[in-house]
């Protein structure tokens, strides 16, 4: 779903654009002043309300970092994704509104700190601040609300990260083990890869595939040099200039036939041919071990955020949310409301037939 994707998206990102974030040069605050009328009500939820310019101030912040993606959605359904990103919005003023003073009070600061440092560094990237002038301008968007959009944002994500428990770590970790056992295995592998369909080259019959991967077996078993041998006849684009090589990749990533092999093959052997919709690979196990707890802590924190939040958005929010009135959107109160007059009208006009 659309929703998903955008939501999924801005908690995913929202850690990593607090540290990468590219202020380009913002300079100091002008008159400019973002569109909107700031005493129309877009948006009323429970202990709070979204006036339009308020709202338009978050939604070009948001595009100004993330403009691919705004244009890709406002040509297919910009009344639908206006929509979603308001529903964003909210969620996160309620989720950051819930975070005690001392989270949301260090929270701003780092925040500020951050906003500092990069002005900054970036004051006099000529390239960036041309780019910032002209969106800036274009929008009507300044310094400040690049700073309120990452406190809401960044306080709203502490707040959900303060609702992780080790108990819920643990179960997320145990139940992920138990519904596949390898979820967190990884392995450093050699392979050749001798496609059906190579990049360079005429495509190849199975029965041809097969004879070259057999002719690799059988000079591997001869004593070739694995990493010379990928180099010459392995056509994964990938792995062929390393040697054939993946370094402790997670087994879950690759197709199952390989996956399989991966993990029934003694560390140092070379398997036989095996076959995936790609063409014949020989593989070489050189290392697998099991990722504890520990290892993948921090992982399993990201999908437990990612979890909280997705789990308010599907049956908190829709509560909260007392109405929504955005230029061209319906709400989804409104739309089930016309749907249940719809339906009345029906039965009355069946009554008098």
């Amino acid at each position: 779903m659309l929703q998903n994707r955008v939501l999924h998206k801005v908690m995913g990102i929202m850690l990593a654009l607090m540290l990468v974030i590219s202020l380009a040069g913002c300079g100091k605050d002008d008159a400019r002043t973002v569109a909107g009328d700031e005493t129309k009500i877009v948006a009323v939820y429970e202990g709070g309300q979204v006036n339009e310019q308020e709202f338009n101030r978050y939604y070009y912040v948001d595009k100004y970092f993330n403009e691919t993606l705004h244009n890709y959605y406002e040509q297919g359904d910009p009344e639908g994704f206006k929509k979603q990103m308001l529903e964003t919005y909210i969620s996160f003023k309620i989720l950051s509104a819930r975070a005690d003073e001392e989270l949301r009070t260090s929270t701003e600061s780092d925040v500020e700190e951050r906003v500092k440092q990069y002005e900054k560094e970036l004051k006099n990237n000529a390239d960036a601040k041309k780019i910032w002038d002209s969106k800036s301008a274009e929008w009507g968007i300044k310094l400040g609300d690049i700073e309120q959009y990452l406190k809401v944002q960044a306080t709203a994500v502490n707040y959900v990260r303060s609702l992780v428990t080790e108990e819920k770590v643990q179960e997320l970790y145990e139940s992920t083990i138990k519904a596949d056992p390898h979820a967190y295995t990884l392995a450093t592998v050699r392979h050749v890869l001798v496609a059906f369909e190579p990049q360079v080259g005429e495509a190849r019959t199975k029965e041809e595939a097969l004879k070259r991967a057999q002719q690799v077996k059988a000079k591997l078993d001869g004593g070739a040099d694995f990493a010379e041998i990928a180099k010459e006849y392995s056509d994964d684009p990938g792995s062929s200039q390393q040697g054939g090589r993946y370094v402790s990749n997670p087994v879950s990533d690759w197709v199952e036939p390989f996956k399989e092999a991966v993990l029934a093959l003694e560390i140092g052997e070379i398997s036989e041919p095996v076959e995936t919709e790609y063409g014949y690979h020989v593989i070489l196990v050189e290392e697998r071990k099991e990722q504890t707890l520990e290892d993948v802590r921090d992982l399993l924190q990201g999908q437990a955020v990612n979890q909280i939040y997705s789990e308010f958005m599907e049956d908190e929010l829709p509560v909260l949310i007392r109405e929504m009135d955005l230029p061209g959107v319906q709400d989804d109160a409104e739309e089930a409301n016309d749907a249940q007059d719809g339906e009345a009208s029906g039965n009355e006009a069946d009554k008098a037939g």
